[in-house]
């Protein structure tokens, strides 16, 4: 029987099974990394995800949960892939109650629609996402923070709650929806980053912030990255914490016209006398070799837009260093490597655009810099033939034993996402 043949046949039984509205054939765009799946099941619900995750562990099928698949070039390639499991049927406000600050919403739910309805009463939501078709399940899957972390924290901080599918059909429910958590073991820390390794997100209880009275956006040009650093230990030291803090090389961010320097904006949030006084200090802390301006609301909110959005390139990845040595590495990488910059969180995107020919030999180059420094290390897009070779996780944590039992105790056939996490896994 051909590979074809075999999939029709497949198909068909979960046609009988689960229903046309639930099944449909894969097509091109559906691959992930390469690995083309041969089947798409879209659960209306829980229940119908508990039963189709069960069956697919008893049958052997290998799956990859999506959501609004924004995020799926982060992590390595399948091992194998048989199958997705689509969340976009299971989307929806299950709960707000805008008085508590906290919004529960179903995993398919995409970040722009949360951020539509928070803001209808005044609130923010920490899906700080560069796609606003983004789901809550896929962002706290891979456990995006967006660049307005100083401001609401570690995503996986404001997951209150969750509910997690795992492969044989459990259910599992950990946290609270309240601000201040239960006791005991925190399992939403667990399942946040694990790439739906671990099982599938259903559901997620978010915590809020109120939308501040005042927004003031500064607009940085400094003549050297140090500049930069310096600037962001300055307020460090001050006690003056930003929503956001960003630097970039000026073809990362939005056209500067005649200018070489180093660019950024930052972000500060709460009362009008309060954010006033706060700009005013930072104008006085600055180094001399950064220029301030504050910017008008609408051109300050067309800085974030900008920073925050996608780019297709070659070659992409992340760098995370303390953050009074994240400027070293910044300094070293290749002239024509674009970056940016978030001192205060001590990160370090990265991103070229070339031949696939020379990536290879960008690749070494950075992260020969990364191993120099001993830092983090996460490549987000490459060639397929050059991803291939290289977990992009980069070294071994030295946890991997007990990443390792996790997985044997949740997902014992390593039919969720075989090796995306990390190889072996």
């Amino acid at each position: 029987m051909t590979t074809r043949e075999t999939t029709v046949r497949k198909l068909e039984q979960l046609l009988a099974r689960f229903g046309a509205e639930a099944v449909r054939d894969a097509r091109d765009e559906d691959a992930v990394l390469g690995a083309r799946p041969g089947w798409v099941l879209s659960p209306a619900d829980e229940v119908m995800l508990q039963e189709m995750l069960r069956w697919a562990d008893e049958s052997g099928q290998a799956i990859a949960p999506v959501g609004g698949r924004t995020q799926l070039d982060v992590g390595n390639a399948p091992e194998r892939l048989d199958g997705l499991v689509s969340l976009e049927r299971m989307s929806g406000i299950v709960d707000y109650p805008a008085g508590d600050l906290t919004i529960t919403v179903l995993a398919g739910t995409s970040a722009g629609e949360i951020a539509r309805a928070t803001a209808d009463q005044g609130q923010w939501s920490p899906l700080d996402a560069h796609d606003e078709l983004a789901t809550a399940g896929g962002l706290l899957a891979v456990g995006h923070s967006g660049m307005w972390r100083p401001h609401f924290g570690e995503l996986r901080d404001q997951a209150l709650e969750t509910r997690v599918v795992h492969s044989d059909g459990r259910v599992t429910r950990s946290g609270a929806r309240v601000v201040k958590n239960v006791t005991g073991y925190d399992l939403n820390k667990l399942f946040v980053g694990s790439l739906g390794t671990l099982g599938v997100l259903s559901q997620v209880c978010l915590r809020l912030k109120p939308k501040p009275e005042a927004a003031v956006t500064l607009h940085i040009e400094c003549g050297r990255v140090d500049d930069a650093i310096e600037l962001a230990s300055g307020l460090r030291r001050a006690g003056l914490d930003p929503a956001g803090m960003v630097f970039a090389t000026p073809d990362q961010a939005m056209p500067s016209p005649g200018s070489e320097r180093v660019v950024g904006v930052i972000e500060l949030l709460g009362s009008g006398p309060d954010v006033s006084w706060v700009a005013s200090r930072i104008e006085e802390l600055a180094p001399s070799g950064c220029a301030i301006e504050r910017l008008e609301p609408e051109v300050g909110s067309g800085w974030w837009q900008w920073l925050r959005k996608a780019r297709a390139t070659t070659l992409s990845g992340l760098l995370g260093l303390r953050p009074d040595a994240i400027g070293a590495l910044a300094s070293k990488l290749p002239s024509d490597v674009a970056w940016t910059l978030r001192p205060f969180e001590g990160r370090l995107e990265w991103s070229w655009d070339g031949a696939d020919s020379e990536a290879n030999d960008i690749l070494d180059a950075v992260r020969a810099i990364a191993t120099e420094h001993g830092a983090g290390w996460l490549l987000r897009s490459a060639p397929l033939d050059l991803r291939g070779r290289n977990d992009v996780f980069g070294e071994r944590p030295a946890t991997i034993e007990l990443q390792r039992r996790l997985r044997e105790a949740f997902d014992p056939n390593r039919n969720l996402n075989p090796g995306r996490f990390l190889r072996g896994l």
